[in-house]
Formats: structure tokens, sequence, C-alpha cells
């Protein structure tokens, strides 16, 4: 980019490249380690430029990008536990430790609970000493632990540990989790001490949770909880290995398909209702919010939301925003909250590169698949799934070691009817959870999809004869997606100079 391009960026477009030089900054703090003094040097200077240099533009916007890629390494480096220097409950790491907590979350699988724990104090005698922190405890499945109960935990407490491949630790402590309870005695002494309003959403969570099971059988019963409520825990594992040897565990992940659809039925309704399109506004995002809280924060979900919330504000206002500065602003306010997302969450890396790929890849796809006819959105459902597949292809190989080529029928086959189930998931549960009697005829309708489902992917699982297995270092995975992103800029320019 040359200097009369510089000049004449629009603010937007400045905004753009500075969030981009943000989250850059973030991936080079977590690479490298650099002195918090140094960086705290480098932003004061560079404060100072931008308030000395504001009538020279070239200079200003310049930077203003080197000022975002250093707030980006230094929200990295405030991030960094170090238990030593803070009155936290991982100082009490490698020993036998009783302590106070609250249940924050709970999932469940078919081995057990595991359940994040928020430490209220350390017990020594017959006194409580203030210590914060999360613990992660691992339980049986009974009895049973709800947020907002109070226990009184007695276990050897230890920092997690890598294993193979796999950073737990820095996995963990995107979660802001710094120690583990393999095992240990636990004694429930109250309940219903979190924040009311979770408190209140996880009940309703309950009551959906239940309508699900009276009206539909297993294993659909399970499959439908976990796309609509994120309850993992109780799919079959012969599901799940199906699921991931044929590409289809994110349809499973809560995403931007499932906010869309939630967003449009609060919308429809309240518009129904006689609410201004304005005001419905304001009736969505409390709904969005409401279904975050509901779920867990999943990053998928998360994404999807603040991305959601963003377009339907520009329409309320009169705005669009570009498909670019929305994508890179959800992914700025989710890394200022927590920067260990980057490099240490899958979910939030494949979320954001299949929206990356649905952008920029689709139109590319989308003019090899112009023979096939678009019946039933049939050359639209597959173009956003080749698209996806190609951008989150390195990734999934890196992370998980395989691919299955039998994937991009099995998708084909089964996205078109996902819409449908959502919807007649969603209607399905709030209206059982009200009348049991017509939440149970209409569990048949929602059962019947996920049938049909199953049965392709059973079939697909039949069929599938071979798959890829082999390991992908940093820098091959890195030099992957600079080809992608030079074949991306290349089809682009091409198009731009067949327009002209």
């Amino acid at each position: 980019m040359n200097l009369a391009k510089i000049c004449s960026l629009h603010k937007s477009q400045v905004l753009l490249f500075a969030l981009i030089a943000f989250v850059v900054g973030i991936a080079v703090g977590s690479l490298l380690q650099i002195d918090k003094f140094i960086i705290f040097c480098l932003i004061l200077i560079l404060a100072a430029g931008l308030i000395f240099l504001l009538h020279k533009k070239i200079v200003f916007i310049i930077v203003l990008i080197l000022l975002c890629l250093v707030l980006g390494i230094f929200r990295v480096q405030t991030n960094n536990i170090d238990c030593a220097k803070n009155d936290l409950i991982c100082n009490s790491n490698g020993r036998q430790t009783k302590f106070l907590a609250k249940v924050y979350d709970n999932s469940q699988d078919i081995d057990g609970q595991k359940i994040k724990l928020s430490s209220q104090g350390v017990i020594v005698g017959n006194k409580i000493y203030p210590v914060k922190g999360n613990v992660l405890i691992n339980q049986p499945l009974y009895p049973k632990y709800n947020y907002g109960d109070v226990l009184i935990v007695n276990c050897p407490l230890k920092a997690p540990e890598k294993f193979e491949d796999f950073d737990y630790p820095k996995y963990l402590a995107a979660k802001d989790i710094y120690s583990i309870c393999p095992y240990g005695e636990v004694r429930k002494i109250n309940s219903g001490q979190g924040f009311w309003l979770k408190g209140s959403v996880l009940k309703i969570k309950d009551k959906l949770s239940n309508s699900f099971k009276r009206s539909i059988n297993e294993p659909q019963s399970s499959i439908i909880r976990a796309m609509i409520l994120n309850e993992t825990g109780d799919i079959p594992q012969n599901w799940n290995d199906t699921f991931s040897n044929l590409g289809l565990t994110h349809i499973i992940a809560i995403s931007g398909s499932h906010i869309t659809i939630i967003v449009s039925l609060i919308m429809y309704l309240a518009i129904a209702l006689g609410l201004m399109r304005q005001k419905a506004f304001w009736a969505a995002a409390i709904g969005i919010l409401v279904y975050i809280i509901m779920i867990g924060f999943p990053a998928s979900a998360v994404r999807a939301a603040i991305m959601g919330i963003l377009v339907i504000y520009g329409q309320k206002i009169g705005r669009s925003g570009s498909s670019e500065m929305l994508i890179i602003l959800a992914a700025s306010l989710m890394l200022v909250l927590n920067p260990l997302l980057l490099l240490y969450d899958v979910g939030f890396q494949l979320s954001f590169l299949a929206v990356i790929g649905l952008i920029y890849l689709s139109p590319f796809v989308e003019r090899w698949l112009k023979i096939i006819p678009d019946f039933f959105q049939v050359r639209e459902m597959l173009t956003a799934t080749i698209a996806a597949q190609i951008i989150t292809l390195p990734l999934i190989i890196f992370q998980f070691g395989r691919f299955s080529p039998i994937s991009i029928l099995a998708n084909i086959l089964i996205l078109p009817i996902i819409p449908f189930l959502t919807v007649f998931a969603i209607l399905n549960a709030i209206i059982g959870a009200i009348i049991p009697f017509v939440g149970n005829i209409m569990g048949w309708v929602s059962w019947l999809f996920t049938f049909y489902w199953l049965e392709v992917s059973y079939l697909m699982k039949k069929i599938n004869f071979f798959s890829f297995s082999f390991k992908m270092s940093w820098w091959a995975i890195f030099l992957c997606y600079i080809l992608i992103g030079l074949c991306i800029f290349k089809f682009k320019n091409k198009n731009k100079n067949i327009d002209l």
C-alpha cells in the first residue's frame, strides 16, 4: 500500500486496520515474551506521537496501527497469572487443601461431572481465610451439583500438566482455571447463592431440557439438546465418534446459524405483537443475551451473538457495516476480555475461520459450481460447505490429525434440514414446557428430522473407506494460510480487472 492510498483511507478502513493490528499483537504477545517495561514505554511514546502528529495523516495512521499492535502485546502480558504474586487458590497447588467454593459451571458426560468452582476461601482449622480463584474438579454423576451450590471441598490440588501435543494448562488458562482436583471429598452446605439472573436463566434451561426429554426419544433427544442447549455430555460416544470422523461436529456446535434463527424468531414475534422494528431490536438483543447465558458462553456463539447484535443495531440506526469490520470487531471485543482465546480455544479459531471462508472464498467456489442447479438451495449449501472446509482444513488437520473426504457429501445431505430442525426444536421446547401434550406431538417432527440426520450419518460411516491422518507443524499451517490468502488476493484482483 503506497502513501497515496494511505491518505485516501476512510475512517472505517483505518479502524479496520487498527483492529487487525491489535489481533496480530495478541498473537505476537502469545508467542513471544517481551519485557513489560519496554512495552509500557512503547505505548507512552506512540500515544504521545498520536497527539503531536494529529495533523499529519499518513504518519498518524501508521503510528495508530503500531500503537494498536503494541496494545495487543500488552493485553496478553497483563493476562499472565503468577500465583506466587497473587492471593489465589493456585498457591495451594501440590498439597491437600480444604476450601469453600461456589459452583460456577457444571458440564456432564457419561463419565461424570466436570465442575468449575469459584473459591471463596481456604479452611484451616475452624477459620476461613479469603482466597479467590477457580478450580476444576471431577465428581461422579450423582449427586448432581448445580450453579450457585456452596460446597466444602477437601482434595489434593495440582497444576494442570501438558500431555502429548496438547497444552492443557493454556487451554484451562483460557477459561481462567489454574488448579485442578482429580478426586476429593465434597459436601454441599447451601444452594441458590449464585447471581440471580444466571440462576433464573439456568432454571429456564432445565425446563426446556426436560421438555425435550419428555417429547423426544434417545439418542435423538441428546443430540437436539446438544445442538440447542449446548448439553453435549449425553451424546453417546459412538455418535460423537461418527460425527467427528465425518466432519459433522460443527452442526452441533452453536454458531451463527443458530443465532440468526433465534434473532429472526424474536424479531418476527416482537413485530407480530405490535412492536416497532426499532423496539424489536431490544427484544432481540435481550433474547440473544439470555440465550448466551443459558448455553454457557461458547466462543462460536459469543462471536455470532456479537456480530448479530451489531448487524441488527446497524439496521436500527440505518447503517450497515461491512462483513470484515463486523468479524474483526467481534474478535477484538472477545480478545480484549480473554486474549488466550486466539491460540488456545479451537472453537474460537474454527468459528472465525469459517466466517472468513464464507466471506472471501464463497465467490471463488461459487464460480466453479455454476453448473449445479440451485434446487432447495443445494448449490448455496455446497458453496458454503466447501468454502468453510477449505479455510478450516489446515487447522482441523493441525488440531485433530485427520480429514475425511466423505465429509463434504455428508454435509451436503444433512445441512439443508438443519434450519428446519432448529426452528421446530426451539418451538418444541418452548411449547412443550408450557403445554406438555402439544410438545409431545411436536416432538415427532423434531425426532423425524434428527432420525434422517442419524441415518445419513450411519450410511456415510459405512462408505467412509478411508481418511487421511497426518501431523502438521505450526510452520506448515502458517504457510497454508499464506497460500490461501495469496489465492484470495489474486482472485479478487482478477475480478477487478474483469469488471474494468
